[in-house]
């Protein structure tokens, strides 16, 4: 993992911030990193669901089942908001 270290001087001692510049990788099953696209992610991964929209096609046979899936979210008043 890299990162920027940036020293910042506050009233008695120094500290030292590392900004990791590297992104989150998540490995797992389709149906778990299709599930993962409503799950709350965005203060461990911000850009996910971002990321597998640009990607899915590489790992998945047919986009039918992220749009099957999103239809069903869509329906669950629970979820829509997450979906839409």
């Amino acid at each position: 993992m890299t990162g920027i270290i940036k020293k910042v001087n506050t009233d008695d001692t120094n500290a030292v911030f590392v900004i990791f510049l590297c992104c989150v990788a998540i490995q797992g099953t389709s149906e778990r990193l299709i599930r993962h696209l409503v799950e709350d992610h965005s203060a461990v991964d911000p850009k996910y669901v971002e990321d597998f929209l640009l990607t899915y096609r590489t790992f998945l046979d047919s986009p039918l089942c992220v749009a099957d899936k999103m239809v069903e979210w869509f329906a669950n008043p629970n979820l829509r908001d997450k979906v839409s």
